[in-house]
């Protein structure tokens, strides 16, 4: 094979495609800016920029990017590039020169295209632009034209979100094998961040393209007012719901007809946890700008409030002031009075003179009706939803639960209590009663606003995984007030849901550059972090997390400051670097507890016991999870402290005490079957599957693994499925039957290619191996050891290269070509013992015992075996010990003790056939076969290898290098 086949170009191909003059600029072209992203293209003066940086790239490929630009979506022909850019008189190598400036284009926009954001490659045909693209105003900096999407659609890992959602779990098989073995570690357990929360995607659903019509223009950014509690001074702490009260009030009233944009009480109290605001009837400018930049508000709302008497007939005054938040003036000032049961009144008169004092036009008869039914409608509903709406925003949802209930009890027809429950709800973990709420807020929503209708909708739909009708909703409310960064937000959550992760991408690109606070705004950093951990980018997620924690430190906001340091924490042990991500995660816990966010501090000890249990600090990660479960507990968070009784069990899983792991196990199953989650009882009935396979009870593991692989398909959760189809091909392939085994892993492999999830490619890849090896396929078996191997490398995962590594060690012998295996292996050997990977390192002694034995070193081969019983002398895993019979036996005969050999070999068998594992069997009488040919009786031998040759045979076996070798003697 000559160089030209391995894809090498003469040089010259270069220095042409580097001479060639640029095209001119078309006439459309000229004075515009293309924005996709954090890129900006410069027509007319053929610059690229990024964050406004000017980027090196030459003329051709800035050519070849001018044109895809302008028709993003669109398949752009090789042809059509070769008659734009090369003119018909142009003699190049058109080939390699568009290759070329692809490929430089590619480099400068950091576009890997094997998982493209920017630009697709069409094989044979052309290239398509992918991202959406906005024309930009150079003057006003703003966006002038539709956006352009295109179905970006990928269905990988799932991510974490920015914004509070419903906790929900997720799992991975740590798959290894050994001549056919699997070693299962356990599943890793569920990552929740805070108020921020792993989702998976329900790949069932087809995710749906970012909407190109109708299209997000550019925001008219309206001005916007922020709502602070108002102070009780009245010293009676009975009237302390008032505060809350007056300022839902007040929020509701000022944002009614839509021409001022209202800053969400939960992320005023949010600041307020993290800036001790000053309980002041009045703002020194400082803390103005504070608010200014954390919240994005123009102005603020505050006072206080005097309650003379404990019934609705006391008199009551309520001071009320706003403040501009550039300059610190004071825009008004004034006081209400009145009785307290003419509440709805006060406030009303209030709203009346703030807006006037802000040239706001007054509501309409119909904007007033919808201001009352977004209120309880009685004295009583107003105290505890107020109540309850205060002990929500500071994360009691235990007590919010209640008091919102007594408000529902009082008011039952008031839609937005019901939507306040649902939360609370889901904040504990119940799904399904979150579900039963949030529809009883969307069916009660008739007389609210066109807004709060579609937003409680939503909410509803987004609960009932009605993913689609979700979408829509956030986009349709995305479009009608694009300065509005929840909605955007939400948008790419349900993206995020949905495994749309690029569209989630796209759709926090256009947060930064469409809405005012965008680019300052914290939380839109922290979804592009999630969106990147949800196409498995965790570099990328890596690099945006610390941006965000960089931006939340220098606006002193902890709590946005955690979850993005918990971010990073997460992407580092995921890239291997579990020292960093402890710190991290340590870092995390002291800024919640700082803040006083329990279920935060629960999440860092959650992660931390993770991290502890991949460094091999079993104790210490009973311990932290152990410390996350008790306060789970005190909270009420049943999803958490399910969650946290699996991480428990996994622990135990790692110190192979099965029984305590199938207890705790049980115990979590309790609990996702009361709250009614589906995906978290698969995920147990996962666990519980691999402990039924330590323990040599095959059948029961498939038992329960098909249970458990028809909630993941009842559920539509592609990634799960795939999960459970790797564990039940290798329990098949153990069980002898390498056909179903092989049609399951394919299958497996099949969706984790479908879903571009690299982790679960590398496992399925891995598991497969051994099948075919087991049907004499060398060439095959190597070529999946070596795309798992690669992929490993790629994701960072040090276990995974070393144990393809000595996966590949071991084709070697078993090819007979043992020489040069000891130095790797042993090299190996010591790598899992630094890493405190106890099953790795036993199995690579077990390696070791092999390629000694192959090489003919008895005593070597029997120090490697007995290194390896002593590491793996607490395991539970029964075919283990069955695996060093075998190894042993395979000594003694080369020792001259054939009889011996005999004796070990058929206590083997008896249990290989007990318990059904077929491999194990063929494994045993192989040895058996290799003692008597070669150390015993031959005559004997034969007839043991006719008798396996011809079993073998019938279920698709193909003879070992052991046995090809005997049945050369026997001839």
């Amino acid at each position: 094979m000559g160089q030209s086949d391995l894809g090498f170009r003469p040089l010259i191909a270069f220095l042409v495609l580097e001479s060639f003059p640029s095209v001119a600029p078309t006439q459309d072209s000229v004075h515009r800016l293309l924005r996709f992203g954090a890129y900006e293209a410069d027509l007319r003066n053929c610059e690229l920029r990024k964050f406004g940086v000017k980027l090196k790239l030459q003329d051709q490929p800035f050519q070849v990017l001018s044109i895809l630009l302008e028709r993003p979506g669109d398949l752009i022909t090789r042809e059509e590039l070769h008659q734009k850019i090369w003119p018909a008189d142009t003699f190049v190598d058109f080939d390699d020169c568009l290759n070329k400036a692809v490929a430089k284009l590619r480099g400068a926009l950091n576009d890997d295209p094997n998982n493209p954001q920017f630009i697709e490659t069409v094989p044979r045909r052309g290239y398509r632009f992918l991202y959406p693209v906005q024309a930009v105003s150079k003057d006003a900096g703003l966006p002038t034209a539709k956006v352009v999407a295109t179905d970006n659609t990928n269905t990988s890992a799932p991510a974490l979100t920015a914004v509070s959602v419903p906790d929900t779990t997720t799992s991975s098989p740590l798959m290894r094998f050994r001549r056919g073995r699997l070693t299962v570690i356990c599943i890793l357990s569920l990552i929740v961040i805070g108020a921020i929360v792993v989702w998976k995607r329900f790949s069932a659903v087809r995710p749906n393209p970012v909407p190109t019509s109708p299209a997000i223009t550019a925001a008219k950014a309206r001005r916007s007012f922020a709502v602070l509690e108002f102070r009780n001074l009245s010293g009676r702490r009975e009237a302390d719901w008032l505060s809350t009260a007056i300022s839902q009030m007040l929020n509701t009233e000022l944002a009614s007809g839509g021409q001022l944009r209202a800053v969400r009480a939960e992320d005023v109290m949010r600041v307020k946890a993290e800036t001790s605001l000053p309980a002041n009837d009045s703002l020194p400018k400082e803390t103005l700008g504070i608010l200014r930049n954390n919240l994005g508000a123009d102005m603020v709302v505050l006072g206080s409030y005097t309650s003379l008497g404990n019934n609705s007939n006391s008199q009551l005054r309520i001071d009320i002031r706003i403040q501009d938040t550039k300059n610190g003036t004071t825009l008004d000032s004034f006081a209400v009075t009145g009785t307290g049961s003419k509440l709805f009144d006060l406030i009303s008169d209030a709203g009346a003179r703030l807006r006037s004092g802000l040239d706001v036009r007054e509501i309409s008869a119909i904007e007033a009706g919808e201001v009352h039914s977004a209120m309880p409608s009685n004295p009583l509903a107003v105290e505890y939803y107020s109540l309850g709406l205060q002990r929500l925003r500071t994360f009691d949802a235990l007590a919010a639960k209640e008091l919102l209930q007594k408000a529902a009890n009082a008011d039952p027809a008031f839609p937005l209590v019901h939507s306040a429950i649902a939360s609370a709800w889901s904040a504990l973990g119940y799904d399904a009663s979150a579900l039963l709420e949030a529809r009883k807020a969307f069916d009660l929503s008739a007389g609210l606003s066109r807004e709060d209708r579609m937003w409680v909708e939503a909410q509803y739909r987004e609960s009932s995984k009605q993913w689609t009708e979700a979408e829509k909703l956030y986009q349709a409310l995305f479009e009608l007030h694009p300065d509005d960064l929840e909605y955007g937000l939400r948008l790419a959550r349900v993206q995020i849901a949905t495994g749309q992760g690029k569209n989630a991408l796209a759709t926090s690109h256009l947060l930064e550059q469409q809405s005012p606070q965008g680019n300052q705004d914290v939380r839109v950093d922290l979804m592009q972090a999630a969106a990147n951990k949800s196409i498995a980018d965790y570099k990328g997620e890596l690099e945006v997390a610390e941006r965000a924690a960089h931006k939340a430190e220098a606006q002193g906001a902890r709590l946005l400051q955690a979850e993005a340091v918990l971010l990073e924490a997460s992407a580092c042990n995921i890239l291997g670097e579990n020292s960093k991500s402890l710190e991290l995660s340590e870092q995390a816990r002291q800024m919640y507890e700082s803040v006083g966010y329990s279920n935060g501090v629960a999440q860092a000890l959650h992660n931390m016991g993770n991290v502890l249990r991949d460094q091999g600090e079993l104790t210490k990660s009973q311990k932290m999870h152990e410390q996350a479960l008790a306060i789970r507990r005190k909270l009420g968070n049943q999803k958490g402290v399910a969650q946290s009784l699996g991480s428990i069990a996994n622990v135990y899983m790692e110190q192979r005490k099965l029984a305590q792991a199938q207890s705790f196990y049980a115990s979590s199953a309790v609990i996702w079957r009361k709250i009614e989650d589906k995906r978290g009882l698969a995920i147990t009935l996962d666990n519980t599957g691999i402990i039924f396979s330590l323990q040599g009870r095959p059948a029961a593991a498939s038992v329960v693994w098909q249970k458990s692989l028809a909630l993941w398909r009842e559920i539509g959760d592609r990634d799960g499925e795939g999960f459970v189809l790797l564990n039940l091909g290798v329990a098949t392939y153990e069980n002898g039957n390498l056909a179903l085994a092989k049609q399951q892993l394919t299958e497996a492999l099949e969706i984790a290619r479908q879903l571009m999830d690299k982790y679960h490619i590398e496992r399925a890849e891995e598991a497969l191996a051994p099948v075919l090896l087991a049907e004499g396929d060398f060439a095959g078996t190597r070529t999946a050891y070596q795309e798992a191997l690669k992929l490993s490398g790629e994701l960072g995962a040090e276990d995974g290269v070393n144990m393809n590594r000595m996966h590949l060690a071991e084709l070697a012998i078993e090819e007979g070509q043992p020489a040069g295996t000891e130095a790797q292996l042993r090299n190996i050997a010591e790598q899992f013992h630094t890493e405190k990977q106890t099953d790795g390192e036993a199995e690579a002694y077990q390696a070791l015992t092999d390629t000694f034995l192959a090489q003919g070193k008895v005593e070597e081969a029997r120090k490697a075996l007995e290194q390896a019983k002593k590491i793996a002398a607490s395991t539970q895993d029964s075919m283990i010990p069955l695996q060093f019979a075998i190894r042993t036996a395979r000594i003694e005969a080369a020792s001259g003790d054939v009889q011996l050999a005999h004796t070990i070999l058929k206590g083997v068998l008896t249990k290989a056939r007990a318990k059904g594992y077929l491999g194990v069997e063929l494994d045993a009488r192989s040895a058996l076969i290799e003692a008597e040919v070669f150390h015993g009786n031959m005559k004997v031998g034969c007839v043991l290898l006719s008798g396996l040759q011809r079993d073998a045979a019938k279920t698709g076996f193909a003879a070992t290098h052991v046995v090809s070798a005997a049945a050369g003697k026997c001839r």
